[in-house]
């Protein structure tokens, strides 16, 4: 009789941190594409002011994992996690 594996917790971590590496990544590969697509032109933009936007993104991003990672240890990842994604998409 053979046993079924499981997803082991391990898994399901590894899983939700490629999803969340995909979507910071998609998210930082869009600005790029909304730069060459037109947007340099619409808000007469240089290349310069594209890094600092770059930039502001991706020190927004790092500043608001402290305290998430804080609030994680008070609540639980279930409630966390959905309650983010709501907050962020209204």
């Amino acid at each position: 009789m053979r046993k079924i594996k499981l997803p082991s917790i391990s898994d399901h971590s590894s899983n939700e941190c490629f999803q969340g590496y995909f979507i910071k990544n998609l998210d930082q590969t869009n600005i790029s594409n909304a730069y060459v697509s037109g947007m340099k032109e619409d808000l007469q933009m240089n290349s310069n002011e594209l890094n600092m936007i770059d930039v502001a993104w991706t020190c927004g991003y790092v500043v608001g994992q402290v305290p998430s990672q804080i609030i994680l240890t008070k609540v639980r990842p279930s409630i966390w996690i959905p309650s983010c994604e709501l907050v962020w998409s209204e």
